[in-house]
């Protein structure tokens, strides 16, 4: 067969392309999106794409359009960090121009590390102190203010190719949308992402974010194949060359325009024979130059062939025109690029050894003069082509550059990847020390800090394992060092046994050297001996002398840490006012430009939640965000902050805003740490239950069971995730009579079982709100007349006492008195209640505790025989509850309103005459079992917008879920909601 014209028309993927050009006018309007296209080499993943932005230029915006494309290129191990970011960007910058570009990058801080990847912003970094800032961050803030007024459409291509860098920055990007008029696609070979491939951590993480659409590309039917061979060969296919077309092509678009393009004749064998159908039809001299733009990549500028070129320019010149002639290669900017990853890859396996050796080196020698001139960025690839050249002194030298290159830019993963290159030929080239400018230990210390910083604390725990196995020769020091690395991951859960060994060991160091040196270490290693001590009495001595050595080290990264550890032992001592002097001080030694000041903001918020003080810990935290976030560092430790933010808006009743916090937290510590997996999705499900929705909290709750269980050893999140599970098991009592009664009730004592746990006296202030939550469920038993074992009652009355009586702690032990007379069935209910009511009644305090303080106290007032009162104050409950993020206390409060016959049965009167006109339509669609994006379709609302109306419509309902709600309205509802 042989070809006549090229394809004009897009051949099927009529549902795929209303998609993406859907998401195209969505991110006009101010809805970003994300679209991510998978199939396999050659289905055609490109073409949609062209076809998109062809269009989009085309068509008008309300809004300024701005088109950006980045290509990911395989050069293996060794990746430039943020490669196809480079080109996208550089097209932002010629779309929009210098002044705006520089504009929404914002200050000194996003722009000196944007300009180590962007030379032609015209920087002179020489003139600005060094950056603190991530690359990354730079990149999203940049991303973010500039889509506030531009339409942008990124599009980066091959993500199975990207470099850890990117594939980070892209699940940020897309996860946490925090642009505006965004419209981001993302493509990648199916059959490239296999088991343990890098880009399915970040597959996962998208497949969990709603504004992730995933678009399959498919294979053509023979029908459609049928109709691409139509186009080419300007005729219909015969009956027989269509089948031969359907039986070797198997439905691959590029695979039919090769199989087409073929000389009359017998196939190839094979389908890379059929794409090297043109290569084979090329010169001699026209096959050199393909081979030699093979070796160079993908993509390759002019000045790099020339430069390498054997022969004289004119050669060059007739082979280039030669290639693009024959469709292998096309004009691509100042370069070229293959049409095809398929073309590239056949190609290239057709340079013998070596040629490719050669073609390395001096495309080596070609980049390495370029960075001589001052070109920068181009590092990674001097070392990946002096790897292929099989040079192991300058693939060496090279990659401790890039390895400086992309310390500069704070893309620690890659940093990570080349220091492990170093040491694959640290015993293949001569004096490695000298060259590398540090010892095998410290760089596998420096590795082990790299993947600690870019969150994979389990690989820096395996770096750290390898190396003091195979650094025989390493100093008492440098072992300390390598042990601290891996203690830093022992606060996480799943983790904290492996890092109590390297504590136990670094505590052996540190005691039996007199090098002055070592005495950051010996710091380090009582600080944390403080805070892993069973009684903290028993930790502060310890914590105190830390701080003694710490404060002769003229080092902020030893006493900044020791400060913070030293706040964790007076916090579990319940010395609060002490825990703010600490945490006070350790933010003035370490700034916002570090991983550790941003720490000691967030444990600082932590304290203030523990406090009570909830309003001043949604300040401090909202400002510490802005602090990370203006010094370019919210990726590196604003997760933290986030959590904690979040933790303090739920108190408040804040609960979108908590779910921000919380989700922004999960995306920014990338799914590494189980325990802060755990916190983020721990606060969300709490804002959630609490707000009413019961089904959310049950859904987390489901999916992160197999977590909670591995963590049976930290007290803290297991007692938080209990109380979830007894505050659900309170409102399904509250909702239910008889043995359905019973049975929740039975549910929260289980989960009520770690009050006999003998650590938690010791816990007592972190665990303070599953005390509360389990003192309203004994409570609530003893009254329905459920058995209780003595033994959590003990347990309850236990911690209680080790609560202080200052003003903060005031409200907390006002209704833990109340409950703990309540389980002892003392009289004077009303006024125990009263004074916890006005105890919890105070601004900024936790909104649940103080409404279910009124509550007690109307349920008190009503076994009283205070009707009147207990009824207009449970329906105040009721109507409060939905709007201050309480929405389960506000079912109670209609249950209860049920149960005495004060809610009435008419749905003109009852609780539907609360609902809005747009939940009432809201409650309709639940009613015929929509989802909530498939509510928002309908009534042409965004998704949160119409979760948000359900939490509502089940909380004045005081339905427990969706399904309660449904047969609310199928018994009683239909009126209502016409």
């Amino acid at each position: 067969m042989s070809a006549i014209a090229p394809a004009t028309r897009m051949v099927g993927r009529r549902k795929q392309w209303e998609t993406l050009r859907a998401a195209v006018l969505d991110g006009a309007a101010g809805s970003p999106r994300v679209l991510v296209l998978r199939g396999e080499a050659g289905i055609g993943k490109s073409r949609l794409v062209a076809e998109m932005l062809a269009e989009a230029r085309a068509s008008e915006s309300p809004v300024p359009r701005a088109i950006a494309t980045g290509h990911c290129v395989d050069m293996g191990p060794i990746g430039a960090p943020f490669m196809p970011f480079r080109r996208a960007l550089l097209e932002l910058l010629d779309a929009v121009g210098l002044d705006a570009f520089r504009a929404a990058a914002g200050g000194p801080a996003t722009l000196v590390p944007l300009a180590a990847l962007i030379p032609e912003l015209g920087i002179d970094r020489s003139e600005h102190a060094p950056a603190t800032a991530e690359v990354a961050e730079a990149i999203e803030v940049l991303v973010e203010n500039l889509t506030a007024g531009v339409h942008v459409i990124m599009v980066l291509e091959d993500l199975h190719w990207a470099d850890p860098a990117s594939l980070a920055l892209v699940a940020t990007l897309a996860v946490a949308l925090r642009a505006t008029h965004l419209t981001l696609v993302l493509t990648y070979r199916s059959d490239d992402v296999g088991r343990g491939h890098p880009l399915r951590a970040v597959l996962t993480e998208l497949g969990r974010n709603r504004a992730v659409t995933t678009i399959e590309i498919a294979r053509l039917s023979a029908e459609e194949i049928d109709d691409q061979a139509h186009q080419i060969m300007g005729r219909p296919p015969t009956a027989r060359e269509l089948a031969a077309l359907v039986e070797r092509t198997d439905g691959v678009p590029f695979f039919v325009e090769e199989v087409l393009d073929l000389p009359p004749g017998p196939l190839p064998d094979s389908l890379r024979d059929v794409v090297l159908a043109r290569y084979d039809r090329l010169t001699t001299a026209a096959r050199s130059v393909a081979k030699l733009a093979a070796v160079a990549g993908v993509r390759v500028d002019d000045e790099t062939l020339a430069h390498v070129w054997h022969g004289d320019r004119d050669g060059l010149v007739d082979g280039l025109q030669a290639c693009i002639g024959a469709n292998l290669l096309l004009v691509d900017g100042s370069g070229y690029a293959f049409r095809h990853a398929l073309v590239h890859e056949a190609v290239y396996q057709e340079v013998l050894p070596s040629e490719r050796a050669r073609h390395h080196a001096a495309i080596a020698e070609a980049l390495e003069a370029r960075a001589a001139r001052g070109e920068r960025g181009l590092s990674a690839g001097i070392a990946a082509h002096w790897f292929g050249a099989r040079d192991p002194v300058r693939a060496f030298d090279a990659a401790v550059a890039a390895l400086d290159e992309a310390r500069d830019a704070h893309a620690f993963e890659a940093c990570a990847q080349l220091g492990e290159r170093l040491l694959e030929l640290w015993n293949v080239v001569s004096e490695p020390a000298g060259r590398a400018g540090r010892s095998r230990p410290a760089i596998a210390a420096d590795i082990a800090g790299d993947y600690l910083a870019a969150g994979r604390k389990r690989t820096a725990v395996t770096v750290v394992d390898d190396a003091l196995a195979t650094c025989t020769d390493a100093t008492p020091l440098e072992l300390a060092a390598l042990h601290r690395v891996a203690t830093n991951v022992s606060c996480d859960a799943d983790l904290c046994a492996c890092g109590s060994d390297h504590l136990a060991e670094l505590e052996r160091l540190a005691a039996t050297s007199s090098d002055p040196a070592m005495a950051p270490m010996r710091a380090t290693a009582l600080a944390l001996r403080a805070t892993a001590r069973e009684r903290a009495e028993d930790g502060l001595p310890l914590a105190d002398r830390a701080l003694a050595i710490a404060e002769t080290v003229d080092d902020p990264k030893t006493l900044g840490p020791v400060l913070r550890l030293r706040g964790i032992v007076l916090q579990a001592l319940g010395r609060n006012d002490e825990v703010l002097e600490s945490l006070d001080r350790a933010c003035a030694v370490e700034g916002p430009d570090s991983e550790g000041g941003l720490i000691a903001r967030s444990n600082r918020v932590d304290q203030l939640v523990a406090m009570g003080r909830y309003q001043e810990a949604v300040e401090a935290g909202l400002r510490g965000i802005d602090e990370a976030i203006a010094a370019g560092r919210e990726r590196s430790g604003g997760g933290y902050i986030h959590a904690n933010t979040a933790d303090a808006l739920a108190a408040l009743g804040r609960v979108d805003e908590a779910i921000y916090h919380a989700r922004r937290a999960s995306v920014l510590w990338r799914g590494e740490s189980r325990r802060w997996l755990s916190v983020a999705q721990r606060v969300e499900a709490g804002a959630r239950l609490w707000d009413g929705d019961q089904d959310g909290y049950l859904t987390i709750a489901a999916e992160m069971r197999p977590v909670v269980a591995e963590m049976a050893h930290d007290i803290e999140e297991s007692a938080d995730w209990a109380r979830l599970a007894i505050d659900a098991a309170v409102s399904r009592a509250h909702a239910t009579a008889g043995a359905d009664r019973r049975r929740a009730l039975q549910q929260g004592l289980d989960a009520a079982a770690l009050l006999t746990d003998q650590r938690l006296p010791d816990h007592a202030v972190i665990a303070r709100e599953f005390l509360v939550s389990g003192a309203r469920l004994l409570a609530l038993a003893r009254a329905r007349g459920v058995d209780i074992d003595p033994a959590l009652e003990r347990g309850l009355r236990r911690c209680v006492e080790c609560y202080t009586d200052d003003r903060w702690s005031r409200p907390l032990r006002a209704t833990m008195t109340a409950f703990l007379a309540d389980i002892a069935g003392d009289p004077g209910r009303v006024e125990r209640w009263t004074a916890a009511r006005d105890a919890a009644d105070v601004e900024g305090g936790r909104v649940a505790l103080a409404l279910g303080a009124r509550y007690e106290l109307a349920c008190a007032r009503l076994d009283a025989g205070a009707r009147a009162e207990a009824v207009t104050e449970l329906a105040e409950i009721a109507a409060e509850g939905a709007k201050r993020g309480t929405g389960l206390v506000a079912g109670w409060a209609r249950h209860a309103l049920a149960r005495i016959g004060a809610g009435s049965t008419n749905a003109a009167d009852g609780p539907a005459s609360v609902l809005t006109a747009r939940e009432r339509q809201v409650l309709e669609l639940i009613a015929e079992g929509l989802t909530n994006p498939q509510i928002g379709e309908r009534l042409y609302i965004s998704p949160k917008t119409a979760s948000v109306h359900v939490s509502s419509i089940l909380a004045k309902l005081g339905a427990s879920n969706r399904a309660e709600a449904a047969a609310w309205f199928a018994t009683a509802g239909t009126d209502a909601a016409g």
